[in-house]
């Protein structure tokens, strides 16, 4: 491989349990490719109680390392993230990747996978793809990918996930473009897959694997509404891509898993977003601009019931109302009130596919994003 300063970044906080597993896998990976002499492990840490930073700086390494603390406000993973970015910048870093600093299934490989494709000056951009459990992603199967698809006409399943490898002139590119502040959260993953495919930069996808890290299930409504900000924010910067280049993606998977691990926690928030659902009925109404006996259903129904032609329906009336009939809304408060509707989906999501094939899981997930497009695609007036 040719010598090029090379930079990982481990966003974190609060880590102190798992980040020096990461930082050890990171080291093996990048030795493995590059002349440590050229790489640095950059932790970014958002001034965590817990010495993360003190635990990275103590892992023996073969490259270089640099902690960077981040107290600015709003704090969050965004955040940390922008800051390495602007790093990067400051020091004409040629060849960039970010890893969550909880994944206790990263290994050197994932390093070879994500950084190869931009040595290679095959793709500016490299998403991760990993296999998932159908409990897992939610925001990524009901959102993200629906979203991001119906956006770029990529069929990339991962445009949210932590682990990426990029060039030096997107990283550029991302620091000149505007930044909600949701993205200082956790918008960020999303922010940059978008501007990537908004600017024309070439995306590819690597398979990595099983992601595993902490449970997150807790975070879900505040996550979906930092993803759904973003993406709509930096969706009022472009027009849509009619039709989509070949991504050289990877055919996902989905586990056989059939335990429901968050059946009841899922249930009671089900029953908390069908709530404010019904409060936001007369708003979806006015989003389809007709009635929709299968959302009275979903919004006043004891049982979790939002198909996924309802749901694409309804998430391509809500984008296409955000873009282009409310354009000055505040893309956060349309987060906000999409959020019951995308929980309802995901519980209903997981109760009807506990005992389904991992392969029609699957399809399920690939025909609702397919839905989606078609649907938001008409309502822009433009043909794929």
């Amino acid at each position: 491989m040719p010598a090029m300063r090379v930079a990982v970044g481990l966003p974190s906080y609060q880590e102190a349990d798992s980040i020096a597993y990461v930082v050890s896998q990171v080291d093996r990976g990048l030795t493995h490719l590059f002349d440590p002499a050229d790489c640095a492990i950059v932790n970014v840490d958002g001034n965590s109680p817990d010495r993360t930073s003190s635990v990275f700086l103590q892992t023996p390494t073969r490259c270089r390392k640099v902690s960077l603390v981040v107290t600015d406000s709003p704090p969050g993973k965004g955040r940390n993230v922008l800051r390495f970015l602007r790093y990067c910048n400051e020091n004409a870093v040629d060849l960039i990747a970010t890893f969550d600093a909880d994944v206790v299934t990263v290994t050197p490989e994932w390093v070879r996978a994500l950084l190869t494709p931009v040595i290679r000056r095959e793709a500016h951009y490299v998403t991760p793809l990993y296999t998932r459990s159908r409990f897992e992603a939610a925001i990524t199967n009901h959102f993200a990918y629906p979203l991001f698809y119906g956006f770029s006409g990529l069929d990339i399943r991962q445009p949210i996930g932590g682990d990426f490898g990029l060039s030096g002139s997107l990283v550029n590119y991302l620091l000149q473009r505007p930044v909600d502040d949701s993205v200082y959260r956790y918008g960020i993953d999303i922010f940059m897959s978008m501007h990537a495919v908004g600017g024309g930069f070439r995306l590819v996808q690597a398979a990595l694997g099983h992601k595993l890290h902490k449970p997150t299930f807790h975070k879900m409504p505040g996550m979906f509404c930092d993803v759904a900000s973003a993406a709509v924010a930096v969706m009022r910067h472009y027009r849509i891509k009619t039709s989509g280049d070949d991504a050289g993606h990877v055919r996902p998977g989905i586990d056989d898993s059939s335990q429901y691990p968050h059946c009841q926690q899922a249930q009671e928030l089900f029953k908390e977003m069908r709530s404010k659902g019904a409060e936001l009925e007369p708003i979806y109404r006015a989003w389809l601009g007709s009635d929709s006996s299968s959302l009275r259903a979903t919004l006043h129904g004891d049982a979790p019931r939002l198909s996924s032609e309802t749901w694409a329906d309804l998430l391509a009336a809500a984008v296409s109302n955000a873009l282009w009939r409310a354009p000055a809304l505040p893309a956060y408060l349309f987060a906000e009130r999409l959020a019951p509707l995308f929980i309802m989906r995901a519980v209903t999501f997981w109760s009807e596919n506990s005992t389904r094939d991992p392969l029609s899981v699957h399809e399920e997930i690939v025909g609702q994003a397919q839905i989606f497009r078609k649907k938001l695609l008409e309502r822009a007036g433009l043909r794929a």
